[in-house]
């Protein structure tokens, strides 16, 4: 599983940084995004950063010892 934690985390913190990248595009020069849809996108930007992050702790030498790399 170590390395699908890799895949995973990769995937999604990409995924993650490229739609924050293309909201802030989007929202600097055409000014159309609404506040509603800004909010919207970015509580999805960051659920899947969080998913990423929780993923990342799957590739640790003892994954369900992962508490102690947080603290």
């Amino acid at each position: 599983m170590a390395e699908w934690a890799l895949v995973f985390f990769t995937v999604l913190s990409q995924m993650a940084a490229g739609a924050f990248v293309t909201l802030w595009f989007l929202d600097r020069f055409t000014g159309k995004i609404e506040n509603r849809l800004g909010f919207f996108a970015a509580q999805g930007i960051v659920a899947a950063m969080g998913l990423a992050l929780l993923a990342s702790l799957g590739h640790l030498g003892h994954p369900l010892e992962s508490y102690r790399a947080l603290a």
